[in-house]
C-alpha cells in the first residue's frame, strides 16, 4: 500500500512525469468548464450545440490513436539496434516529445482566438492538436514507467493515476472564477504555460533517463539477451540432413528386389503353417 507514494515522493522519473500528465489531465477536465464558457456564455450558443465544440478534441484522439503504428515502427528500430536485443525505455519517449509540443500550442491557438470576434471554427480546431498531443503523451509515459520498473510498474502506474486523478478533480473547482476573473485568453494561456515548462521533461528522461534509473533501487537493470543456440541449431540441420541423405532401408530396395522379399517370407509363412497342421495329425 504504501509503494506507490515511496515511488512517487523518492523516483524523479515518477513524479515528475505523473506531475506532466496530471496537468494535461487536469486541463482537460479544466476544458469541460471552459468550453461552455467560451462557445455558449460568450457566443450565446445552445447547450446542445455547445457540446460539438468537443468534435475537435475527439478528431485529435482518433489522429493520435492513427500514430500508434508509427510509434511501433520507432520502438521496433530501437530494438534492433540495441545490443542487447531489448529496446531502453527511453525508446519509449519520442512520441511523447512530439505531444509536449502539441500541447502549449494547442492550448495557446484556442487562448488567444476565443473571442467572438474570432470565428467559431479557429478555436475548435485548436482541440485537434490538443487532443493528439494528450494522448500521445498519456501513452508514451505511461509505457516509459511500465519498462523502466517492471515488477514495480503497478505501483509507478498507481502512483500516477493518484496524481492524475487528484489534479482531475481539482482544476474544474477554481475554473469557473479563474475565466471569470481573467478572462477567456489569459485563463487559458495561463493553463498553456503551465503544460509548457512540463514540455522538457520527455527531452530530459530521453537524454538522462538512463543514469537515473541506474541509480534508482525499484528500477532493475535489464539483463541482457540470452544468444542464440548457434551450435544446437547447426547439429540439428546437420542431423536432419543426414537423415534426408539417408533412405529408409526399405525404400531403398528396388521393385524386384522387394516382390522377390516379399515371395520369400510368404513361402516361410506356409511351410511354417504345413509343419504345424502335420504335427496336429501326428498327435
Amino acid at each position: 500500500m504504501t509503494r506507490p507514494f515511496v515511488l512517487l515522493f523518492k523516483e524523479p522519473i515518477v513524479l515528475c512525469l505523473s506531475m506532466y500528465t496530471a496537468i494535461v489531465y487536469g486541463t482537460l477536465y479544466l476544458f469541460f468548464t471552459a468550453f461552455p464558457i467560451v462557445f455558449q456564455t460568450t457566443r450565446g450558443w445552445s447547450s446542445g450545440v455547445g457540446g460539438l465544440a468537443f468534435l475537435g478534441v475527439g478528431l485529435g484522439m482518433l489522429i493520435g490513436t492513427a500514430l500508434a503504428p508509427v510509434n511501433n515502427k520507432i520502438y521496433l528500430r530501437a530494438t534492433r539496434k540495441s545490443p542487447t536485443g531489448r529496446a531502453p525505455p527511453e525508446a519509449r519517449l519520442p512520441m511523447a516529445m512530439l505531444g509536449g509540443a502539441l500541447l502549449p500550442s494547442a492550448i495557446f491557438w484556442f487562448a488567444f482566438t476565443s473571442t467572438p470576434s474570432v470565428h467559431w471554427i479557429v478555436p475548435i480546431l485548436a482541440g485537434v492538436p490538443f487532443g493528439c498531443g494528450m494522448l500521445l503523451v498519456f501513452s508514451s509515459i505511461i509505457n516509459y514507467l511500465i519498462d523502466c520498473y517492471l515488477m514495480y510498474a503497478a505501483s509507478a502506474l498507481a502512483a500516477n493515476t493518484v496524481l492524475r486523478s487528484l489534479l482531475g478533480a481539482v482544476f474544474p473547482l477554481f475554473s469557473t472564477y479563474m475565466y471569470q476573473n481573467l478572462g477567456n485568453a489569459w485563463a487559458s494561456a495561463l493553463v498553456a504555460f503551465l503544460s509548457l515548462a512540463c514540455a522538457p521533461m520527455p527531452f530530459l528522461f530521453y537524454r538522462y533517463g538512463a543514469k537515473i534509473r541506474a541509480r534508482s533501487k525499484f528500477s532493475p537493470n535489464m539483463p541482457p539477451a540470452p544468444p542464440a543456440p548457434v551450435a544446437a541449431t547447426a547439429s540439428t540441420s546437420t542431423e536432419n540432413a543426414s537423415k534426408v541423405a539417408q533412405p529408409d532401408s526399405d525404400s531403398a530396395l528396388e521393385p524386384e528386389y522387394a516382390a522377390d522379399a516379399g515371395l520369400e517370407e510368404e513361402q516361410a509363412r506356409q511351410a511354417e503353417l504345413a509343419k504345424r497342421k502335420a504335427g496336429d495329425q501326428i498327435v
